[in-house]
Formats: structure tokens, C-alpha cells, sequence
């Protein structure tokens, strides 16, 4: 099977798109449809179903895509390690709260990992399952996780913690101190399935009998990097984890305030594959200390 079909398969699943991925790929969409209807043919399955609107997944398809990131992942990996035999390519893959704070650690250290152990380290962000589904399929060397990980493959070792926080801009006028009862005076930015930060709300709200629905949500996102932008923007207040606003805390563009009988924290950890621990071991000695110093800051 040519790996360029799962490739136009994988980037039109996520567009939703043939003409998008055509223009990106510099490739007519007739010609990129021809690769799409091979693809189906090797397959014996329909994978696309076209309409005006665009393209939606079949069944066969939505199985397919499941499986598509991990062999493309897997095939780009071998290609970089058979390109660049001379350094010892290392690929970490990071929760996605991590995106601001993970270069802090990587701009000075990956020199000084290159030097001293001819590594060079690649960093993507995902979810907690991607990531041990790569470390378990040796897609990815090392992962950052929000969650224990008890596996006999694999060891975990807790590199810091984390904790929810109620933030809004620096601009907004609101106190430095809320109860649950005062956040319901407020446009509320809320996290859908990002680290279970909804339903714990929802437990703590429960718990003094109040209903998370009752909120003045104005959205509901998925994404950190969105949540913080419209928190940034001054159009509400929300719960996020500490370290994806860590920077803008600091700067003071953002200011936490203090939640009052509200209290959630997270451990962080480092998971790898025992094999990579035993070839490896000063090098991961090495940047978990280096993970530990950030996380204490």
C-alpha cells in the first residue's frame, strides 16, 4: 500500500476537505480523488461519503482513520532515523497544557543534550491516550502525561504537579477572591473533556447545590490555547490548569483569582518504555531534573 494514500486519506479526514488538501498538497482534486478511490480499492471498503457540504467518514472509514496517525507516525520516524544515523533522534510527545512551558526547558537544553549525548529531541503535544499509545508503539520515545500510567512495559516517574486555577485578564473587572456562589455573576469560558476540569466543576457546584447549567457560559471549548486566548481577550473568567498560563501569569496579562472551596490538582509524569530507560538512563536522569526545576520555579 502506498503510504501517500493514507497520508491524503489522514489530511481530508481531518479537513473535511478535497479541495483544501488538494490546494495544500499542490495536487489537482481530480487526481487526489483517483488516489482516494485506490486507497478505497485496496481496502475493499468506501471510506469517504462526498456532498456539497464536503466529505464525512463512513464507518469503515472513522476505523481506518484510528489507525491511519499511528502508521504514518511509525513510517515518518523510521524515515527520519534512517536520514540522521549519525544522531540519536529522540521524540517526546507532551500533554497539551505543556505547549508554552515545554521550549522554557528545550531552548538551552537540547544543545547541551546534543553535545553530550549526540541526541537531538523532537517535541509534539497530544492527549493522554495518544501519547501512551506512541510510547507503546515506539512512535514516540518519551511522554508527558496527566495520569499514571501502570503498564509492565513501561515505567512512570512523577516529574511535578499541576492544579486548576481560575483565571481571567488583567484588564477584567473582578475581584481577587470569588466563591462558587460569585462565579455565576460572571461569563464563564468552560472546558468540555480536557482533564474532566467540567465535571469536576460540576461535582463542586453539586456539592453546594448549585447546577453547572445555570452558568453563564459563553463558550464551551476544547482547547486550552482557545481558552486562554478568550481569557487573554478579556471575555470571561474560566478554570485552566496552572502551567498552560504560567507565562501569561507572569507577565501579569493574566491574574489568577482565588476560588474559594474549590481545589483540584494533577501529578505530571514521565513515561517511557523500560528498553529506552535501560539505554538511556543518565540522559532521562538528566531531563527529568531538568522537568523538576521547572515545575518548582
Amino acid at each position: 500500500m502506498n503510504i501517500e494514500y493514507l497520508k491524503y486519506f489522514y489530511n481530508i479526514a481531518r479537513f473535511r476537505s478535497i479541495s483544501k488538501v488538494a490546494t495544500d498538497c499542490h495536487i489537482s482534486q481530480s487526481a487526489l480523488s483517483q488516489q482516494i478511490q485506490k486507497l478505497e480499492q485496496r481496502l475493499g471498503v468506501k471510506l469517504l461519503e462526498r456532498s456539497n457540504k464536503g466529505v464525512s467518514l463512513t464507518p469503515q472509514g472513522e476505523l481506518i482513520l484510528r489507525h491511519c496517525e499511528i502508521i504514518i507516525n511509525a513510517y515518518d520516524k523510521m524515515i527520519e532515523d534512517i536520514n540522521s544515523s549519525t544522531i540519536n533522534n529522540v521524540s517526546l510527545s507532551s500533554y497539551y497544557t505543556l505547549t508554552s512551558f515545554i521550549p522554557e526547558i528545550f531552548i538551552n537544553y537540547n544543545k547541551e543534550s546534543r553535545d553530550k549525548y549526540n541526541n537531538k529531541i523532537k517535541v509534539n503535544f497530544d492527549n493522554n491516550n495518544t501519547i501512551l499509545s506512541k510510547i507503546l508503539n515506539d512512535i514516540c520515545d518519551i511522554g508527558i502525561l496527566y495520569s499514571f500510567v501502570d503498564d509492565k512495559h513501561v515505567a512512570c516517574t512523577k516529574i511535578g504537579e499541576d492544579r486548576l486555577v481560575l483565571a481571567a485578564s488583567s484588564k477584567l473587572n473582578v475581584k481577587d477572591s470569588l466563591t462558587l456562589d460569585d462565579i455565576f455573576k460572571y461569563p464563564f469560558i468552560l472546558l468540555n473533556k480536557r482533564l474532566n476540569i467540567k465535571n469536576n466543576l460540576r461535582e463542586a457546584l453539586l456539592h453546594e447545590g448549585k447546577n453547572i447549567g445555570d452558568l453563564n457560559t459563553i463558550l464551551n471549548l476544547d482547547s486550552f490555547e482557545s481558552a486562554k486566548s478568550a481569557i487573554l481577550n478579556g471575555y470571561g473568567i474560566g478554570l485552566v490548569p496552572y502551567l498552560s498560563i504560567k507565562n501569561e501569569l507572569q507577565r501579569g496579562s493574566i491574574k489568577e483569582i482565588e476560588l474559594e472551596g474549590f481545589e483540584y490538582n494533577f501529578d505530571v509524569y514521565m513515561v517511557y518504555k523500560k528498553e529506552f530507560l535501560s539505554k538511556n538512563r543518565e540522559f532521562l536522569d538528566e531531563l527529568q531534573s531538568h522537568f523538576k526545576l521547572i515545575f518548582n520555579k
